[in-house]
């Protein structure tokens, strides 16, 4: 059920799903996910339900893993503008996959439920894999010229390698996100931030070491999660919930490909794990 309309009181289940990303219209794809993230949705959902006095407030229902620097961060000033603006609560519950990004913007839930079988953590930040492809031009004879003004304007390019220099600003960078990402889990969790760097080296937690380690308040499914929402609150068990979940409408040719069950080929397969969701500075867990 999605876009409820009600005259009384409502909680709202907001899906988070997919790579947290600004929007693109890439045009026809018949691998696309008809159900991906949608950035400004989202972010308008949220601003309607703060205008609407009927909502009691939000649970996030996160499964993704993570996205962009940028993107992430903007929603999760949402959120916490929705919380400052309102006073209305926000819960998280984490069903396969809530990584990077997902765990990021999840800092404004005043609850984490998370599925026995998920993962989450994952908290750094990354640029990506850069490719070098110098020495492949080399062997096959292949030249190119770039040309630039600045020592480090290229930088990055397939076609030269990074420098030591360019290497550390990279760093620098990915550091400033870095602590920007430990100082919100901490405040978030409420924990030290010594205790916060030693747990955010990257890695993913299983829901009983994230309960552990204080990343998550308890591990239940999404029944659990919702029951617990309305429980903490003092709300009725049969209070309307509103799902919340962005549906792109498949166009003529990706319905009649996907009759056809056509899929990608073995080639098609093998590339797609070369390129990256995201581009640039993120919070993006690259071990689905």
């Amino acid at each position: 059920m999605a876009n409820l309309v009600v005259s009384s009181p409502y909680i709202s289940t907001l899906h988070i799903e997919g790579t947290i990303q600004a929007d693109t219209d890439d045009g026809f794809s018949i691998f696309q996910d008809a159900g991906s993230y949608r950035h400004s949705y989202v972010m308008g959902q949220i601003k309607r339900l703060e205008n609407d006095s009927n909502n009691l407030g939000i649970m996030l229902y996160v499964d993704t893993p993570g996205g962009t620097v940028f993107e992430t961060d903007e929603l999760y000033l949402r959120l916490m503008e929705y919380k400052e603006n309102t006073g209305r609560p926000i819960y998280a519950y984490f069903h396969t996959m809530a990584c990077s990004g997902g765990y990021y913007l999840s800092m404004a839930a005043d609850k984490i439920i998370m599925n026995r079988n998920g993962i989450t953590g994952s908290i750094g930040v990354t640029y990506g894999t850069m490719l070098d492809l110098t020495g492949f031009m080399e062997k096959y004879g292949v030249g190119s010229t770039s040309i630039y003004v600045g020592k480090n304007k290229n930088m990055g390019s397939v076609y030269e390698p990074l420098t030591d220099e360019q290497i550390d600003i990279f760093m620098s960078i990915l550091q400033e996100s870095y602590d920007r990402f430990t100082d919100i889990v901490a405040d978030g969790r409420n924990m030290p931030i010594d205790t916060v760097v030693k747990l955010a080296d990257g890695r993913v937690y299983t829901p009983i070491q994230a309960e552990k380690n204080g990343l998550i308040d308890q591990i239940g499914d999404y029944k659990t999660a919702l029951g617990q929402f309305k429980a903490d609150n003092g709300w009725d068990d049969q209070t309307p919930v509103d799902e919340l979940e962005y549906q792109r409408e498949r166009t003529f040719f990706e319905i009649i490909f996907a009759m056809a069950k056509m899929r990608p080929t073995e080639l098609q397969s093998v590339l797609s794990l070369l390129e990256s969701p995201v581009t640039g500075p993120a919070y993006y867990y690259q071990g689905q």
